[in-house]
């Protein structure tokens, strides 16, 4: 779980990770959660923090 900035443009981060090929469900509450298990490796959480990096710096 983490928290968004106050102003993240949600439709925009979903798509993004949308187009990244990243599985997520929207915020709730202000809060998101990505979930990680075996199959996920440090590549592709690296990846998902670029892709919210580029939506949140604009």
């Amino acid at each position: 779980m983490f928290a968004l900035l106050d102003g993240v443009d949600m439709p925009r981060l979903m798509q993004a990770f949308e187009a990244a090929g990243i599985r997520a469900n929207g915020a709730y509450g202000g809060k998101m959660r990505l979930v990680t298990h075996w199959q996920i490796d440090r590549e592709a959480i690296d990846r998902k923090v670029a892709v919210i990096r580029s939506v949140v710096d604009g």
